[in-house]
Order: C-alpha cells, then structure tokens, then sequence
C-alpha cells in the first residue's frame, strides 16, 4: 500500500512496508523533512520518529503521528506505544521536548529505563 495526503504543503508518503511495519516519509518539493517508523501489531511501536530541527515547531511530527497512529488502528493495533527514548547527560533538556511531544498527544507514562553505563574493568 502506498498512503499520501497533504497538509500545509507537506506530504506524507508510505515509502516503505516491511514485515509488520511502515515508514512514513514527510516531504516538501521533494525534500525529505521527517519519518517515523512504527512497528505494527496488537500494540504498534514508533521505532522512530525524527523532523529536521529547520521544520520542527511546524506541527509535521504532529502530522507523522496522526498518520501513524491511524495506519496502526485500521491494521488493528489496539495500542502504540513509544520505548526507548535514551539520551545523553548534554541532552536532558531535548529528552524532555521529546517526553512532552509524546505526553502532549495523549501518551502515559508506563515504565521507566534505567541506565549504567559499564566498563571493563567494573566487576
């Protein structure tokens, strides 16, 4: 299947469906802008979701997400979720843009990731 639909000059095209997932693709005048890939299932996954930092604040990840979220609901996933936001310690303030990006759509809290980061000669 290949999905397109535009909206404020951008478009998003399905450029690829693999086993179990799609990639969407946002584009304006033939310009990759951003992608999301999700994962599809009973519960959908976003592997991914990323918008060039020129075309972020314009709401294309808003738009990927609708997308996504509805592809996933007519595949018949009852849920999506988002797993795995890591971030470096240089990062935390665009870990939490990330979190409120999700947060802001309607996305919970459901579990927490901790980290240690190991090295060889820890035993």
């Amino acid at each position: 299947m290949n999905y397109v639909f535009s909206m404020k000059s951008i478009e998003i095209v399905n450029t690829a469906e693999d086993v179990g997932g799609i990639h969407l693709l946002a584009q304006t005048d033939n310009e990759a802008v951003g992608v999301v890939v999700v994962s599809m299932g009973k519960i959908a996954s976003i592997e991914r979701i990323s918008v060039y930092p020129q075309y972020q604040n314009q709401g294309i990840g808003t738009q990927l997400m609708a997308k996504a979220e509805s592809l996933a609901a007519k595949q018949g996933a009852r849920s999506i979720v988002r797993i795995g936001m890591f971030c470096e310690s240089d990062s935390i303030p665009a870990w939490y843009k990330s979190v409120d990006f999700f947060k802001h759509r309607g996305y919970t809290n459901r579990i927490i990731f901790l980290y240690k980061k190991l090295t060889p000669e820890a035993t």
